[in-house]
């Protein structure tokens, strides 16, 4: 099977080379693309083109993921979808995974979805019979320690090499626990002396989960699923609406994990550090001006900055990812500048003895080439990223293209709204300092 995934990934044209690793029940094929100059064609188009031709091949669960802004390629254990299930009881939460499963999967933007109950093997169950442990003094830890040290062993003692001491394990005769009756035959000592497994327990086949997880001491289950054609904001909104009439026991609890749940984590981090950087740039030039009216008319300049960068993204149908905020945040931060050079300008010239208005009309027009030389530096230097130009710039885009669109805003209204909101908040201030008692007499 591995073998055949290797020639599927290998005749994809913009194949470099590909990687093999083989597990127990398991295999991943790693397909290594040429860079992104030397061909025309995207790792998520490549991955559309790999599932339809990894979907006719029989006996095999066959999952295809490219790498995401959060890392590598995902898996099961870092999906781009994960619908997290909690709560008591393991047949319920089959079932509830079930239910969320069917209404995924009709989602547009959804694909490979799958649950962890999907993941089975054979088991053998012992189940315990309580009253007749009881009545011979036995606890059930007591067989669960039969049953563990007969297949795992028990170190009984270590031996002294030189370097690290190595284990010696004494463990049950394989031949002697190969069959469910073997099992059976596993002897307990006690209180009342000793007895047959299957004396106090009866042993039963079956299937199970591989592992059973737990999410805040509670058993979980989890839908998982893969994105494409659509952007994860899009697909987990859809997802929320589609589990918003879901019957939910009591006990139970559904909610979206995964990556999904990481990037939302990200956006409020990301959120709480851009209204900190605009309260940090307010309060270091209240500082420097010793002014708090200059700062304001400069800080509008950052509202411009943020619709800029939120248009460029819409121009371009790019969705405000994770790195497109990151970009919010610089443009905060960059936006200002201009601003800052200007009213400076403007200061400078009236502690000189110019009147207000002829200070900003000289500021305006002596200060405009440099303002503009800075934001073409800027713009241009980014422009090459924000058209997608190079290696890395699907994920690098979107930052460079809400610097761009919002540094051209806000460099635009603020040659406009900067020396405005100066002469209105001078007028502001000076209106409420005359409505001050005595203000007439002085």
């Amino acid at each position: 099977m591995a073998r055949r995934l290797e020639q599927v990934a290998a005749a994809v044209p913009e194949a470099e080379r590909v990687v093999t690793q083989v597990n127990e029940g398991s295999a991943s094929v790693t397909l290594h693309l040429v860079r992104r100059g030397q061909r025309q064609r995207s790792a998520q188009e490549i991955s559309t083109e790999l599932r339809r031709a990894t979907a006719s091949i029989p006996g095999a669960d066959i999952t295809v993921s490219e790498p995401t802004v959060f890392g590598a390629a995902a898996s099961t254990s870092m999906a781009q979808i994960e619908v997290r299930i909690t709560g008591p009881d393991l047949t319920v939460l089959e079932d509830l995974a079930q239910q969320v499963l069917d209404r995924m999967e009709d989602i547009p933007g959804i694909v490979e979805p799958d649950t962890s109950f999907e993941r089975v093997r054979p088991e053998v169950r012992v189940v315990l019979d309580r009253e007749r442990l009881a009545r011979l003094g036995m606890v059930p830890a007591q067989v669960g320690a039969a049953v563990e040290d007969a297949f795992n062993g028990v170190v009984a003692s270590r031996l002294d090499t030189g370097g690290d001491p190595l284990d010696v394990r004494v463990v049950l005769d394989p031949s002697a626990r190969r069959t469910v009756d073997d099992v059976a035959s596993l002897r307990l000592n006690g209180p009342a002396g000793s007895v047959l497994l299957g004396e106090v327990a009866r042993l039963e086949r079956g299937f199970g989960a591989q592992t059973i997880t737990r999410d805040d001491r509670e058993r979980s289950a989890s839908v998982y699923a893969s994105v494409a054609g659509a952007s994860l904001g899009e697909v987990s909104t859809a997802i929320e609406e589609a589990l918003a009439g879901l019957e939910v026991p009591a006990g139970y609890r559904v909610r979206l994990a995964g990556e999904t749940q990481r990037m939302y984590e990200a956006f409020d981090d990301l959120g709480f550090a851009l209204g900190l950087s605009i309260v940090l740039i307010y309060m270091i030039l209240a500082s420097l001006y010793e002014n708090f009216l200059h700062p304001l008319a400069i800080m509008l300049a950052v509202p411009f900055g943020l619709v800029g960068s939120v248009a460029s993204l819409i121009l371009t149908g790019r969705n405000l990812s994770v790195v497109a905020f990151i970009g919010v945040i610089m443009v905060g931060g960059i936006v200002v500048n201009n601003a800052i050079v200007l009213v400076d300008y403007v200061n400078q010239l009236r502690a000189r003895g110019l009147e207000r208005g002829e200070a900003l009309a000289r500021a305006a027009g002596v200060r405009l080439r440099p303002i503009l030389m800075t934001t073409l530096t800027t713009v241009l230097g980014m422009l090459p990223l924000a058209l997608g130009i190079g290696e890395g710039s699907e994920v690098e885009a979107p930052l460079a293209t809400v610097v761009v669109g919002g540094l051209t805003l806000s460099t635009l209204v603020s040659l406009v709204l900067v020396p405005v909101a100066y002469t209105y908040l001078e007028d502001l201030v000076g209106w409420l300092r005359r409505l001050r008692p005595g203000a007439r007499a002085a």
